[in-house]
């Protein structure tokens, strides 16, 4: 079952979690708006058995959010190649989520297979409840090519975030 904000709201609001509440009081669900926080990472072709690893790349919310979903789309840069093989694109990379802040992993076990945490079309739910980032917060992502060619990797946080 997919993740709504409504549901996600009413659960935060029964909670009494700081992201929804001013003074004590829940503010109104209208009081968010959607965003999405993307990050492009561009990775070398794995070579030699060695994979390419874009690193703990940081990913920042400044004013604090709510997660619903986190996407990630991977072209393989070569056009052709990205017509015939975008099933395959996620089976050539590696990810990992994490919390720096001393949270926690979101993740465990290193860089997962990609299609092994968003599906092998990319449409699986992932994670498969909300994240809370605190604001100024940061969550560190890393994706690994696995494929020998380069590939140009796009994260999306689908987002609640204060108005």
């Amino acid at each position: 079952m997919r993740l709504t904000w409504e549901r996600v709201y009413n659960r935060l609001v029964r909670a009494k979690a700081p992201f929804v509440m001013s003074g004590g009081k829940p503010r109104p669900s209208t009081s968010f708006r959607p965003l999405v926080v993307g990050k492009t990472l561009s990775l070398a072709a794995a070579s030699g058995g060695a994979v390419t690893s874009s690193g703990d790349t940081p990913v920042d919310f400044s004013s604090g959010a709510c997660i619903l979903s986190v996407s990630l789309g991977v072209s393989l840069g070569i056009a052709a190649a990205a017509l015939t093989q975008t099933h395959r694109a996620l089976e050539a990379c590696r990810f990992s989520l994490s919390y720096p802040s001393g949270e926690g992993l979101v993740t465990t076990g290193g860089p997962l297979l990609a299609s092994a945490l968003f599906g092998p079309d990319g449409v699986e739910q992932f994670p498969s409840d909300f994240l809370i980032v605190e604001r100024g917060g940061t969550m560190t992502a890393v994706v690994q090519n696995l494929s020998t060619s380069a590939v140009v990797a796009d994260l999306a946080f689908h987002c609640m975030v204060p108005r």
